[in-house]
């Protein structure tokens, strides 16, 4: 993960072929964020939780959310010309 996300300063890899690559695991991970924070019955806080209520499956569902947002926003730009 370190070599793909540092490859455009060390191997010259252009930046929008980064944001292409983040793209298919950003929406594989949100929707299995939001099978395990919706659909499965065995996840959840489990018997000693602080907080028994609250399912920290919920916590992870907007931030990856907000990644896949921001790397949409990114493909989207135009590559700024030297």
């Amino acid at each position: 993960m370190t070599a793909i996300s540092l490859s455009p300063w060390y191997a010259k890899v252009p930046k929008s072929a980064l944001v292409k690559v983040y793209l298919v695991p950003n929406v594989a991970f949100t929707g299995l964020f939001a099978q395990a924070s919706f659909y499965m019955a065995s996840t959840g806080p489990g018997k000693n939780a602080l907080l028994p209520d609250l399912n920290l499956w919920w916590t992870q569902l907007p931030i990856s959310v907000v990644f896949t947002l921001l790397n949409v926003a990114a493909l989207a730009e135009k590559p700024k010309k030297k």
